[in-house]
């Protein structure tokens, strides 16, 4: 909510600009690497961080994997200082500013590596409340500048988010060496010759395929915001805005969900694959329960969200129109992304990285070549229905394998529920669309619609569990 806040706040001063889509397009190519870093980390770290065997191997991974993203980084900046036009048509004076951003953001980024590690194994320990506090860093830090200072300087915004992220890994480190001694890390010396071990090439091994497909999605999403920036001024801005919002639902709602059940979705598997399973199958439908009702919330009243938050000062209505039609087609695909994103989980759990590579790598280079083909028939709404189409072939593609595996989950009753929510949805939908309540003060309109829907999805929930209990009792009888 906090990151809304900081792009609501930049919207207002510097509206859909030139400025704004460097500092965006900076922060996106820098998250790239630490998203490609950290996908290794959870996938991999995770399954073996509660193996006593394996803390002196897990610190030798980290050592090479801290290494290849220190490479990674200098790389990045090399081909940036040598080849500008990477970044887009943008003058030299903002090919400058790209360049002082990318800099100081990422080192912030390779910060996050070794706070992604003590995450892991707070959450491995089941402590899930810390790393939720320690997010607020990142994002508080800019917003209290954007609020206090009075010239707002992108340079000074792009310091506070570097800054934040090096002190979430302090606060990180402090309480994992104070209550988690005996895991990662404990020693901090590296034996050099001892690094490339047998055990430590398996879980190298393991990582290489999460790595590449990671690698590739990361190139799609830098290569979106580039296309972005050949439409024209603002619309890099545009996307990130929207990217924000759809985003705010994923972190709250989808990614929270996915790290909490992850690791006793690792444990259910690892004593019994079925009993696993299943497990998945009633977690996916809970979470597009939840999902789906955003869905339909935003398709009523999303527009007058957007125009409450981020139409004012240099932001138009016209951009806000758009971010409203660009957040449409990324959201309506979030229940096949959660299903997607589980079923990757299972074979992650069961210590197989390849098949959700191959999956992840065929959906990439489909969606590239949609967002490329795409281009001129329909221009700027390319870089969100590429994705959004990608999205529904790779959960297809990915249940097909686990189908081939004998590891699907329960389809039939993930379908059931999908269209038994929608039809909840569409009703709460057209309730909001009939209120003929309307006020001068957007807010209090907003209010009152969400204060409703949120009411009639508790009443009807209601009713269908008091239903639900009553035929178990008749079949008991």
């Amino acid at each position: 909510m906090l990151g809304l806040v900081k792009n609501i706040e930049l919207s207002k001063i510097y509206g859909a600009s030139n400025d704004l889509d460097v500092f965006y397009l900076a922060n996106v190519y820098t998250i790239s690497v630490f998203n490609i870093i950290s996908a290794a980390i959870t996938t991999v770290v995770i399954p073996e961080i509660n193996n006593t065997d394996s803390q002196g191997n897990l610190k030798n991974y980290m050592f090479i994997i801290n290494g290849i993203a220190f490479f990674t980084s200098i790389l990045m900046v090399t081909s940036i200082i040598l080849f500008p036009n990477i970044i887009g048509n943008f003058s030299k004076e903002l090919q400058k500013l790209f360049v002082a951003i990318f800099l100081v953001l990422i080192i912030g980024q390779i910060s996050r590596i070794r706070s992604a590690v003590g995450i892991a194994i707070l959450q491995s320990n089941t402590n899930y409340i810390l790393p939720r506090i320690t997010d607020v860093l990142p994002v508080a830090l800019p917003v209290l500048a954007l609020l206090l200072v009075n010239t707002v300087n992108l340079f000074v915004i792009a310091a506070s988010i570097a800054l934040g992220y090096c002190l979430q890994t302090g606060v990180l480190l402090f309480y994992e060496k104070s209550k988690y001694s005996s895991y990662l890390f404990k020693s901090p010396k590296v034996e050099l010759k001892k690094v490339i071990n047998p055990d430590t090439k398996a879980l190298l091994l393991s990582t290489i395929p999460i790595i590449v497909s990671s690698a590739i999605f990361q190139f799609q999403v830098m290569l979106s915001n580039y296309f972005a920036g050949k439409f024209g001024k603002g619309i890099i801005t545009i996307f990130n805005n929207t990217n924000q919002i759809v985003g705010v639902i994923q972190a709250i709602f989808i990614l929270n969900i996915v790290g909490m059940f992850y690791p006793s979705i690792v444990k259910k598997i690892k004593k019994s694959v079925r009993d696993g399973v299943k497990e998945t199958t009633r977690i996916i439908i809970i979470t597009n329960i939840i999902i789906i009702l955003v869905v339909w919330g935003y398709m009523a009243i999303g527009q007058e969200m957007i125009k409450l938050l981020f139409v004012r000062g240099q932001f138009n209505s016209f951009s806000g129109d758009l971010m409203y039609k660009f957040g449409f087609i990324l959201i309506i695909v979030l229940p096949l992304d959660v299903v997607r994103d589980f079923c990757y989980r299972i074979y992650y759990s069961l210590g197989d990285t390849k098949k959700p590579m191959i999956n992840s790598i065929q959906t990439v280079i489909l969606n590239i070549v949609l967002l490329i083909c795409m281009k001129p028939m329909v221009g700027e709404f390319s870089i969100v229905f590429a994705p959004a189409i990608g999205t529904a072939l790779s959960m297809t593609s990915i249940l097909l394998r686990m189908k081939k595996d004998t590891l699907l989950i329960d389809i039939k009753k993930i379908f059931i529920s999908y269209i038994l929510v929608n039809i909840l949805g569409f009703s709460m939908y057209s309730l909001l669309k009939n209120i003929n309540y309307y006020s001068d003060n957007l807010l209090a309109n907003l209010s009152i619609k969400i204060v409703i829907a949120i009411l009639f999805v508790v009443i009807c929930l209601f009713i269908v569990w008091m239903m639900t209990r009553l035929l178990r009792r008749r079949n008991v009888k």
